[in-house]
C-alpha cells in the first residue's frame, strides 16, 4: 500500500473468482471509502466471466494441493498484493501453510489463526471444540460404509426426526443428503452436486443411481433442524467481534450451493451464541457461521468457514460493506461499527457489467 497517495491505494486479490457472486464482491472492494482498490482475481479455470471486470486475472493452471499456495504467493508478489480474500476452504488451507511467507511478502491474510482455522475446516473436530467450550453439544457420528450409515440414521432418530448425511471433509451442500419421512414436493435433488432431500429408502436408491461411493469414505451423520437457518457474516479485530450479521435464508432449495435470498435478522439468540464463540475460540479477522434454530428455538452452530461467505455482498446491500471494512483495517483506517439495516430483504439478480475491450475479441 502506498501511503503517499490520497486516497490510499491497495491491491486486493480474490480467489475462486469464478464464483456466483464474485462480481458483487469486486464491487464491494471498489466501493471502499478512503482507499483506491485495485481488484485482481484468480481461478482454477481460464474461462470465467469475472475476469471481464477485474483489473488483473490469472489462472491457477491446474495447481494442486501441493502447489496452490506457492502459485498464489507468486501471483501476489507479481501484483504487489496487499490483501488476499480466499474463496474456498481448499485455498484457505493452502494459504495457511505459507502464512508466514505471505506476511513476509506484505500480504495480509484475513483468516483466523492457523490452528483454529484447521479445526474449522474439519467438521467433527470443530464440533468437538464447540462442546469443549460449552458452546454447543452437537450429536453426530462419523461412519464408513453403507450399512454403518443406515444404522446411524436410525440411531439418530429417523423417522421421528430428520437426519443429515454429509462428507466429513467438504464445503457447502455438495454431497449432502437431508433424510426425512416427508421430503418436500416438488423434490429437491441435484445429481451434479449429489445432494437431495429424501426418505431413507430414496437415499439408498439415489446412491446407487448416482454411483456414490459409501465404502471407504468418512461420512458424518447428524440431526436435521427444520427451523430457520442463518448465514452469519463475521468480522473480528484483535479477537473482539466487531460485526456479527445474521442473514436468515429465504431459499426455495434449502441445499442450494448459492444464496437465493436472505433477510437481515439480528436474532439475539444467534448473535449471542456467535459472539460467545468468537471470544471463546479466539477467532480473528473474517469468517462465516451457519446457525440453525431447533424446534424449541435453541440455536445450533451447524457449520463454519474460515473465510468470508461467498454471498457476503448481500450484507453490503443492507448497508454494511464487510470486505471494504477489512481493506480499511489493513490500510490503518477506522472500521465503522454501524450495523446492517435490520429487516432488509436481499434478493440476487443477474446484472450487466462493462467489460474491458481486450476481452471482447
Amino acid at each position: 500500500m502506498d501511503g503517499l497517495h490520497d486516497p490510499l491505494r491497495a491491491t486486493a486479490l480474490i480467489t475462486s473468482a469464478g464464483g456466483t457472486y464474485s462480481a458483487a464482491i469486486v464491487a464491494c472492494l471498489r466501493d471502499t471509502e478512503g482507499v483506491d482498490v485495485i481488484v485482481a482475481g484468480v481461478d482454477c479455470q481460464e474461462s470465467v466471466d469475472a475476469k471481464f471486470i477485474l483489473d488483473h486475472f490469472a489462472s491457477l493452471n491446474g495447481a494442486d494441493a501441493s502447489t496452490t499456495g506457492r502459485r498464489l504467493l507468486s501471483i501476489c508478489a507479481d501484483l504487489s498484493t496487499d490483501i488476499i480474500f480466499p474463496g474456498s476452504e481448499f485455498e484457505c488451507l493452502a494459504i495457511g501453510e505459507l502464512r508466514d511467507e505471505f506476511a513476509a511478502a506484505g500480504v495480509f491474510v484475513p483468516m483466523p489463526d492457523n490452528q483454529v482455522m484447521k479445526l474449522m475446516a474439519n467438521k467433527s473436530s470443530f464440533y468437538r471444540l464447540l462442546d469443549e467450550h460449552n458452546l454447543d453439544s452437537m450429536e453426530f457420528v462419523v461412519v464408513t460404509g453403507k450399512q454403518a450409515v443406515l444404522a446411524a440414521i436410525d440411531d439418530l432418530g429417523y423417522p421421528r426426526r430428520g437426519v443429515i448425511v454429509k462428507p466429513q471433509a467438504g464445503a457447502g451442500s455438495r454431497g449432502t443428503f437431508v433424510i426425512t419421512d416427508a421430503p418436500p414436493i416438488p423434490s429437491i435433488r441435484n445429481r451434479n452436486r449429489q445432494y437431495a432431500m429424501c426418505t431413507k429408502d430414496e437415499f439408498t436408491v439415489l446412491c446407487d443411481e448416482w454411483e456414490i461411493q459409501l465404502e471407504g469414505r468418512e461420512l458424518m451423520v447428524m440431526p436435521y433442524y427444520p427451523g430457520s437457518i442463518f448465514d452469519v457474516d463475521c468480522l473480528a479485530i484483535d479477537y473482539e467481534p466487531i460485526h456479527i450479521v445474521p442473514r436468515e435464508r429465504r431459499y426455495r432449495d434449502p441445499l442450494s450451493p448459492f444464496s437465493e435470498g436472505c433477510v437481515i435478522n439480528y436474532d439475539p439468540r444467534v448473535v449471542t451464541l456467535v459472539e460467545r464463540a468468537v471470544r471463546e475460540l479466539e477467532l480473528n479477522n473474517l469468517f462465516d457461521f451457519d446457525v440453525a434454530l431447533a424446534a424449541d428455538g435453541t440455536p445450533h452452530i451447524i457449520d463454519v468457514s474460515p473465510r468470508m461467505s461467498g454471498s457476503v455482498a448481500a450484507t453490503a446491500v443492507a448497508g454494511l460493506n464487510i470486505p471494504a471494512a477489512m481493506v480499511r483495517y489493513q490500510a490503518g483506517l477506522p472500521v465503522s461499527t454501524d450495523k446492517a439495516v435490520d429487516g432488509t430483504y436481499v434478493v440476487p439478480f443477474p446484472a450487466f457489467y462493462q467489460a474491458k475491450p481486450e476481452y471482447s475479441r
